[in-house]
């Protein structure tokens, strides 16, 4: 299991890159249309560009020390550096909040109970691995990690009930392009904070 750990703290972007996959696929295989899949997936980056901001100014604010684990295998550092809230649980818990309120909110009525459950289910437990991961690390203390977490589901379900009345309006090429935007930024902080290690 520490392995799994050590993978996801070096490499969050692609547990959530499975996350996003994933998602996709079942959501499809029990008859979501594509669109909403897409729809609700790309309210992950109007939610991440909150958190970032919120995240860096609540460590700064409160400049909670890391447990001393942090200290012995970071080289360098991160504009995440203070311990409390946990942006791996804060950010992992936005966007699987924001997706999870996207499907329900866009699925058929027909298919909505089942296509939430999923969604609550697969994006949960990405969210929870990688939240469960910093303290198994010891990167955080549990107390950062479920502020964090508790921060994040308060963003995800914030940011998608402002933007529901024309979230549905955009182009689905722009959704993807938001997707793309998303995984991007995903992929430059966390080559970044492999950079440090």
């Amino acid at each position: 299991m520490q392995r799994l750990f050590k993978f996801i703290d070096v490499y969050p972007d692609f547990a959530t890159y499975f996350l996003i996959l994933v998602s996709l696929i079942l959501q499809v295989l029990i008859g979501n249309k594509i669109e909403v899949v897409i729809t609700s997936l790309s309210l992950m980056l109007p939610t991440a560009i909150t958190i970032i901001p919120i995240n860096i100014v609540m460590k700064r604010l409160f400049k909670v020390k890391r447990p001393e684990q942090y200290y012995k295998s970071i080289r360098g550092k991160s504009i995440f550096e203070g311990s409390f809230p946990s942006f791996h649980a804060h950010l992992s818990a936005g966007g699987a909040t924001a997706c999870t309120l996207g499907i329900a909110i866009y699925s058929p009525e027909s298919i909505r109970l089942i296509s939430t459950v999923l969604a609550i289910v697969t994006a949960g437990f990405v969210s929870t691995l990688i939240s469960y991961s910093r303290v198994a690390l010891k990167m955080h203390y549990p107390l950062d990690v479920l502020g964090g977490f508790i921060l994040g589901v308060i963003t995800g379900l914030l940011i998608p009930l402002l933007l529901i009345p024309l979230w549905w309006k955009i182009p689905l090429i722009i959704h993807f392009t938001m997707i793309f935007i998303f995984a991007f930024l995903l992929y430059v902080i966390s080559r970044k904070h492999r950079k440090i290690r």
